[in-house]
């Protein structure tokens, strides 16, 4: 890859795109921070929620595909580099890593007050060290504060890995080996005002990301769906409405099939304009343009959905044609609102009417004129 160059005009306008970006975003607190007071005391939930349920220890598991059940109670502890397990009960939180990453962990874990122990079951394939590597009953004996003959699964037992759950079955036996995802989920997601907060900075700092993309996206595809909205279900609608009838029974799927979908969007600010959004379904055709707000999510999107007569491939046939509905969209990605352009329809109606009866305006004009001038 070639370097930048910090003089070049390219990379000042970017500077200047970031510097934009910045203006228009509220301030966060980068010192904000989740201390050590919350760590133990999340600990201390989980440990009540447990003891309530007849459980004595959990055990939870983090690696870069799971990664939040072992950082909620420890911290950062690097789990995109190495897999990491725990182990909470009476004796607080204990951090179980491989023989490298117990290392790591233990100069990222001090600030929830953790304990790190180094156990070769979790260590790396390339991990070879003369050290001598814990055992993983005795820190389960360790976070329980003494012995125990059962164990339950905090993190999904898909997610930890087979060797893991087969060695807490040696240990505890299968009915020894309980599932309490259920528990763990209740208590993680009682936000306290500090996580709020975080949460809202790291919001703030997700939507100015959004705001800063620029670029440019095409989709070609075959034989899916758009979920979220049923563009079919809500044209019947639109149609009833039109021809003021009932509104048809059934429910919306969710969901529009297509047996193929195309469009391209220009993307600036963090606002994705299309203007050649074409979509083909059995006894549907969509043409349309606007505009997502990759931010806020918002929607605008103005579409001509053309409903035929009967299915047919390829281009439309206009003798196949039963009606040509203007349509609007939206609201936001994830609850768009699709609802009947009616000043649209209006106007389509009255030009078709005007072509309808062009050719008898036309002659009535040529009658008039010849007998204007043969007078």
């Amino acid at each position: 890859m070639k370097p930048i160059d910090p003089t070049s005009a390219e990379h000042r306008q970017d500077l200047e795109r970031v510097l934009r970006i910045l203006e228009n975003t509220a301030p966060i607190d980068r010192a904000l921070s989740v201390p050590r007071e919350e760590f133990q005391a999340r600990a201390g939930n989980v440990n009540r929620a447990l003891e309530r349920h007849g459980h004595k220890v959990g055990i939870v598991f983090s690696d870069e595909h799971y990664c939040g059940d072992v950082p909620y109670l420890g911290g950062n502890i690097n789990v995109s580099i190495e897999q990491v397990a725990g182990v909470v009960g009476p004796g607080g939180f204990h951090i179980v890593a491989g023989l490298e990453g117990g290392y790591v962990a233990e100069q990222l874990a001090e600030r929830a007050g953790a304990t790190v122990h180094k156990v070769e079951m979790l260590q790396l394939a390339d991990e070879k060290y003369p050290i001598a590597a814990e055992r993983l009953e005795d820190v389960i004996t360790a976070a329980a504060g003494g012995p125990v003959d059962r164990v339950a699964l905090l993190t999904p037992r898909q997610v930890i890995p087979a060797g893991v759950v087969a060695y807490l079955e040696k240990l505890f036996g299968r009915e020894g080996v309980l599932d309490a995802q259920e528990l763990y989920f209740r208590v993680k997601y009682e936000k306290s005002v500090l996580e709020m907060r975080l949460i809202a900075d790291a919001a703030r700092v997700g939507d100015a990301m959004l705001r800063s993309i620029n670029g440019h996206v095409a989709a070609n595809l075959d034989n899916g769906a758009v979920e979220g909205v049923d563009l079919w279900f809500e044209i019947n609608r639109a149609m009833a409405v039109i021809q003021k009838q009932g509104l048809p029974s059934g429910q919306s799927s969710g969901r529009t099939t297509f047996d193929s979908f195309k469009a391209s969007a220009d993307l600036a600010g963090g606002v994705a304009t299309t203007k050649d959004l074409n979509i083909v379904s059995r006894n549907l055709r969509i043409t349309g343009q606007g505009t997502s707000n990759l931010a806020t999510e918002a929607v605008s999107y103005q579409i001509q959905a053309t409903v035929l007569k009967k299915a047919a491939p390829g281009p439309v046939a206009s003798g196949n044609v039963l009606a040509q509905i203007p349509v609007n969209v939206s609201g936001t990605m994830s609850s768009p609102k699709v609802t009947p352009d009616l000043e649209g329809l209006a106007k389509a109606r009255m030009q078709q009417e005007l072509d309808k009866h062009k050719g008898e305006l036309q002659q009535k004009l040529q009658d008039q004129l010849k007998g204007l001038f043969s007078k």
